[in-house]
């Protein structure tokens, strides 16, 4: 993800959709990507603390838990903006096959351990398959 894109996504989602916790900023930033893109904590927490620091977003804890807000200054800077769409419009095509390839991409990863040897070098066979008929298609 490209560096400062990640702290303009946090602040148009939680102009859109109001306070959240750190889970619910990456799930909402998860669902607008189309489930192409899911932050870590890592990438989440220090985009946070330079937007706190900034004064564009504020937090408060509540029942033990960090809840971020927009603040109004970081509702200036967005609308100063262009809108959360066209920045991931960038990155992401809307008729790219993303959501396809990170389904196959989740399930080919989260069976891999219980595959066999065999099981194993056949989807790496299938893998091969796949990307050449696709770089066939590609080319012609």
């Amino acid at each position: 993800m490209k560096r400062g894109l990640i702290k303009k996504m946090i602040l148009h989602i939680l102009n859109m959709r109001g306070p959240l916790h750190v889970y619910g900023i990456i799930k909402s930033i998860e669902e607008e990507t189309l489930s192409i893109y899911r932050p870590s904590t890592g990438v989440i927490y220090p985009a946070l603390d330079g937007l706190i620091h900034d004064g564009l977003v504020s937090v408060k804890t509540i029942e033990g838990r960090k809840i971020y807000s927009i603040t109004e200054k970081g509702k200036i800077a967005i609308s100063l903006d262009e809108p959360l769409n066209e920045h991931i419009k960038k990155y992401v095509s809307k008729d790219a096959p993303y959501k396809e390839l990170y389904e196959i991409f989740r399930t080919i990863i989260s069976n891999w351990k219980n595959l066999t040897p065999s099981e194993k070098k056949e989807v790496r066979n299938i893998i091969r398959e796949f990307s050449n008929k696709i770089m066939g298609v590609i080319r012609d």
